[in-house]
């Protein structure tokens, strides 16, 4: 069942992104201007390949720093769940940036995207299967930027619509009191701008969260350099998450789905 639908550059990008933690690539900022709430984004051009990425957060500030882990993480679990999400990586290339000493950069995957708010209904339709597919994730790491359809993306190419989220900032550390699973929340049984679900992709991605690696997931959480998540809430993190999967389908209200 596929949710992705990104050009061959780009899913080359995403490839290269996880397999990495920090890249060596330097880039320069294309506009300074602060972007979007909470810890905010700059545009920035990347030297060697000219594609364009955001860097988070802007400024200087240490409030924001944990962010920097919650856009890795949810990238790269997004990224091997095969659904669309921007790519990130990080960098410490950074110096005279007016930028933190490491950034998150999350890559532009759709050239010509519009907000998915925007998006037609007929369109909207046909990204039934990413849509359901996207939302047990945001459930799974307890996400709370994407409702509403803020910080995703869409665009039309050859009469197909596809999609690309991005921003996971609001999410795991950020939302939950570590150590300890997350809080139950209504939202997560009705799924709003996202419904009506396609239950064969939920069912899909839910047997990938269930059957994820826990190695791989130790992995994930754990390359993040320290000063972002530090060693401890690393480790409450991966068993957070661990026990989060093995209760999403009562979070989801599908206690008794195959």
């Amino acid at each position: 069942m596929p949710f992705r639908a990104f050009d061959q550059r780009f899913e080359d990008k995403a490839a290269e992104c996880r397999s990495m933690i920090i890249t060596d690539e330097p880039f320069d900022v294309a506009d300074p201007t602060r972007q979007g709430g909470g810890t905010g984004a700059v545009k920035v051009v990347m030297r060697a390949s000219r594609l364009t990425a955001w860097a988070k957060p802007e400024g200087t500030g240490m409030h924001h720093i944990r962010d920097v882990a919650h856009e890795k993480i949810g990238s790269d679990l997004g990224f091997d769940l095969g659904l669309p999400v921007a790519a990130v990586v990080l960098s410490t290339k950074t110096g005279g940036k007016n930028l933190h000493s490491t950034v998150a950069l999350s890559y532009e995957m759709l050239p010509g995207g519009r907000p998915l708010n925007q998006i037609p209904s007929d369109a909207k339709a046909k990204l039934c299967t990413a849509l359901s597919g996207i939302f047990v994730l945001l459930a799974w790491i307890d996400d709370h930027d994407h409702f509403g359809a803020s910080n995703a993306h869409f665009e039309i190419v050859n009469a197909g619509p596809r999609l690309s989220f991005f921003d996971w900032g609001h999410s795991l550390t950020k939302q939950w009191a570590i150590p300890g699973p997350a809080p139950d929340r209504p939202h997560w049984t009705n799924p709003a701008f996202f419904g009506p679900l396609d239950q064969g992709a939920v069912g899909a991605i839910l047997k990938r969260i269930e059957e994820f690696p826990i190695k791989e997931l130790e992995c994930i959480v754990g390359r993040i350099p320290a000063d972002c998540l530090p060693f401890d809430a690393q480790n409450q993190l991966v068993q957070a998450l661990d026990q989060r999967r093995r209760d999403l389908r009562r979070v989801l209200n599908l206690a008794g789905a195959p």
